[in-house]
């Protein structure tokens, strides 16, 4: 993705989620602005698949350490669906989601099916009920997103990963989806 471009999703961002998005574990302020963007990239996410207002979308967000790779949970009633969101922010835009990233996304994805909260931080657990209620009520579907900035896609090792986790949770009905989003 472009400079310019880039600069434009950043003060998106910075504009719309900065006093919104929990950023209470930033270790220095370089990492405060790496969580900004990679967070604020979560919540744009769930927005352009749902239409949540900011504040909805930055208190999906569930990025911190041990959230087994899921960066945002957002549940839309509405259309009785689960959002699970991995992103992945890159200065350059240059990059994508790695193949470890992804298998932990996907690790973390199916502790929730067992369900087994145990390796999650608090911001997943606090949820564990919401979580577990809606996931496994009728009628509903989960789709599962990997967001980032670069115009390349990610790769057929992480997309050959992600069609293996669809087909062994698919395997009577087409509950679960995959988006990605670039």
């Amino acid at each position: 993705m472009g400079a310019v471009q880039l600069s434009h999703i950043k003060a998106y961002i910075s504009n719309n989620f900065r006093n919104l998005i929990d950023l209470s574990d930033a270790r220095s302020d370089s990492e405060l602005e790496a969580l900004l963007l990679t967070r604020g990239l979560a919540a744009i996410a769930l927005q352009l698949l749902s239409g949540i207002s900011f504040d909805t979308a930055a208190a999906s967000i569930t990025d911190g350490f041990n959230d087994g790779g899921i960066d945002a949970i957002y549940h839309d009633i509405t259309k009785k669906e689960v959002l699970f969101v991995q992103s992945k922010w890159s200065d350059d835009g240059g990059k994508t989601i790695s193949q470890g990233d992804n298998l932990k996304f996907i690790n973390g994805l199916k502790s929730i099916i067992r369900p087994d909260f145990s390796q999650f931080n608090d911001k997943i657990k606090s949820r564990e009920t919401d979580i577990t209620s809606f996931l496994y009520e009728a009628n509903y579907t989960v789709k599962i997103i990997i967001a980032h900035v670069s115009n390349d896609s990610i790769s057929t090792h992480c997309i050959n990963d992600i069609n293996s986790f669809l087909d062994e949770m698919n395997d009577t009905s087409d509950l679960f989806s995959f988006e990605e989003i670039n």
